[in-house]
């Protein structure tokens, strides 16, 4: 992977006509110097705007550019003429050599967010002939969509942008902007600390740690997510369980039946242990299929003898009349009762709910007041005041406790005891639901049975009444009932069992989504990931000892796992180092991710852009070894960009022995395009 700046176009249309700039660069490292206020931060600001990164200096994303190219801009004899259309146009290469063409309007009639890009120099070769293809950026989509500018800029430079977590628990992608912070350092803010223009605005959980393990391409990066995804994946899985499951027992509801070990997470059932559905017969449960077999076989034998005249039965049902009407009547008085015992039930359970909420409440409380107390409040508390929060009896003050009086417990001790109060309801009311629905299903099974008997009761009424020579009515009416029932029980028993292989299925896909979390990485860091880590600490080492760190021993040094930012003692470096020894620390973190991608396989993109490094008036010699080592930059095809103000004669002795291109202007960047040439460019060797 890598993205080499070629060149750089700065146009600034007047109505004395055009100002602007044009900047070639090559390999290596290139030094830009020019005056403070002459432009010199334009041009990385170009870089940034040209891209689209905007949105990884502020929540605004406003156009990071000075006022010369959005609204007036300074020429000969300080000459202010006003801006009426300004672009900046960029000209990049990637790793396999394809090279591209980035324009984007700053001002005028075309949309900001409009990008053209064209495919091939449009800058160094301009006659090409070669037509735009138009993208956006800023608007929602651009990382995603198929014209969205940062979905083409990703592909062109090799990255293949994962899915993180915001704060809300959504997903995004990790954009560009929350990468480029590590190899783009503008000057006014970029310097305060490492990673200091994160764009937090994005609201992506450990935003700067997710964005150093992308561009480092550790292993914990893909596996915290799959880790992610495969945890949503068993979340989902089981949610479709308990839709299979709630499913079965709706089917089983058609015929007052219940479901019995069911388990409630998914997994394989062995045959002792498989699921049933029990329907209530002659006031106990039976299983479906017992009771399938049971009505299939008194079917038969119905089936097997001819249906009786009612001269011939007519004896046998006034018998069975008035054992039906009796067992109607017991059966009606069991069901007022098991409806009672419902109401009755349901009327305890809401109390425990009521005291489930009441304990919760009052732990609530005793929290507030323990942490409060902790943290040295000095509110009147109702403790305070002598009582306690949550029963609210006297607490004696007095250091002697009165014979008649019981000694309140202390917070720890309330607090323990309503915890034990709350898991004991609890368990209670998962008990009490069970046994009410139990009963619902009980007494809906009652209620059928009364149904059918208050039918085989009008039957045999109609029977004792018809004409001797007719056919049994309740006899008929007998096997229209009981073959609805074999239907609706093996209809039942049908639509059971293919959910019971759906539940098997999901317990298997749920099975292979723990096995797969389990063969994961059980620490954060593979083992490779901790060989690339000591590699980075090494160069980081190497890099602030020669850069002259003095604030602490370079070889005490670390980076840390939990944040991969350098640390001393367990603590961030940040906080045990002079202003001028945090800039060469940020030199070596930042070029030390350069060197890493010479050796190690990783994300970054081996170009490093440094506005204005030279800090906090740090060391000329320190200056000068950040040169040295970033020289190395054009024989491992980098890009080492560093644009400095810098008097002349005190920076090219810094720069004698170096391999570098040299790019220097007098003046200012931007001027009209018919004065003489502003930039000279020098190329060394070394």
């Amino acid at each position: 992977m890598r993205l080499r700046i070629r060149a750089i176009q700065l146009r600034v249309k007047t109505p004395e006509g055009m100002c602007g700039a044009d900047i070639v660069f090559q390999d290596g490292l290139v030094v830009l110097r020019a005056e403070n206020s002459a432009g010199k931060s334009t041009v990385v600001q170009s870089v940034i705007y040209a891209l689209g990164l905007e949105g990884m200096l502020s929540a605004s994303q406003a156009v990071p550019l000075p006022h010369a190219m959005t609204d007036s801009i300074e020429v000969d004899d300080k000459k202010v003429l006003s801006v009426e259309e300004s672009r900046v146009t960029v000209e990049i290469e990637n790793g396999d050599g394809q090279i591209a063409t980035v324009s984007r309007s700053i001002k005028g009639v075309a949309n900001k967010n409009l990008v053209n890009v064209y495919l091939g120099s449009h800058l160094t070769s301009p006659d090409q002939g070669l037509e735009p293809t138009d993208y956006y950026v800023i608007e929602g989509g651009a990382a995603v969509s198929e014209r969205g500018f940062h979905r083409w800029f990703a592909a062109f430079i090799g990255w293949k942008i994962p899915r993180v977590t915001r704060m809300d628990g959504s997903e995004c992608p990790l954009y560009v902007e929350c990468v480029f912070p590590l190899m783009i350092i503008e000057q006014k803010r970029g310097w305060s600390a490492i990673q200091a223009r994160m764009p937090f605005h994005y609201r992506i959980r450990d935003i700067a740690k997710k964005s150093t393990e992308f561009l480092l391409a550790l292993d914990v990066f893909e596996t915290a997510l799959r880790r992610q995804r495969l945890k949503e994946e068993a979340l989902a899985i089981r949610a479709e369980w308990d839709q299979v499951a709630a499913r079965i027992s709706d089917v089983a509801k058609r015929i007052n039946g219940v479901v019995q070990n069911l388990p409630e997470v998914p997994r394989h059932w062995t045959e002792e242990e498989a699921p049933t559905i029990l329907i209530s017969r002659n006031g106990g449960w039976v299983s479906l299929q017992d009771a399938i077999r049971a009505d299939i076989q008194a079917l038969t034998e119905l089936e097997e003898r001819e249906i009786p005249r009612v001269q011939q039965v007519a004896v046998e049902v006034e018998t069975a009349l008035n054992e039906a009407e009796s067992d109607l009547a017991e059966t009606e008085f069991a069901t007022a009762e098991l409806f009672n015992e419902i109401q009755s039930e349901d009327a305890q359970l809401s109390g425990i709910d009521e005291r489930l909420i009441s304990l919760q409440e009052d732990e609530r409380k005793n929290v507030d007041a323990r942490k409060l107390r902790r943290l040295g409040s000095v509110q009147q508390l109702e403790v305070d005041q002598g009582r306690c929060p949550t029963c609210h009896q006297t607490i004696a003050d007095a250091l002697t406790v009165e014979d008649d009086s019981e000694q309140p417990m202390t917070i720890d001790e309330t607090l323990k005891f309503i915890r034990s109060q709350i898991e004991t309801f609890g368990t209670i009311q998962k008990a009490a639901m069970r046994s009410v629905e139990a009963k619902k299903r009980r007494l809906g099974a009652l209620r059928g049975h009364a149904n059918e008997l208050r039918a085989n009761i009008r039957a045999l009424r109609r029977t004792l009444v018809s004409e001797g020579s007719q056919p049994s009515v309740e006899a008929v009416e007998r096997r229209i009932r009981l073959t609805e029932r074999v239907n609706e029980e093996r209809l039942t028993s049908d639509e059971v069992a293919e959910q019971f292989d759906a539940l098997g299925d999901i317990a298997k896909r749920f099975k292979e989504n723990q096995d797969t979390q389990d063969k994961l990485p059980k620490g954060d860091l593979s083992e490779r990931d901790q060989q690339k880590l000591k590699r980075l600490q090494e160069i980081f080492i190497s890099e602030v000892s020669q850069f002259g760190l003095t604030s602490v021993d370079p070889s005490t040094l670390r980076i840390s796992e939990e944040n991969y930012k350098p640390e001393h003692d367990g603590f961030d470096l940040e906080f045990d180092l002079s202003a001028s020894d945090m800039v060469r620390t940020l030199w070596g973190y930042l070029h030390g991710l350069v060197e890493l991608a010479r050796t190690e396989q990783t994300n970054h993109l081996g170009l490093l852009i440094l506005d204005e490094p030279k800090q906090q008036e740090t060391k000329r010699p320190s200056f000068q070894e950040l040169f040295h080592r970033a020289s190395a930059a054009g024989a491992n095809h980098q890009q080492v960009i560093i644009a400095t103000s810098e008097e002349e004669q005190t920076l090219l002795p810094l720069l004698d022995g170096v391999s570098h291109q040299y790019i220097r202007f007098e003046g200012r960047i931007l001027r009209p395009l018919n004065a003489p040439p502003v930039a000279t460019s020098a190329l060394s060797a070394g």
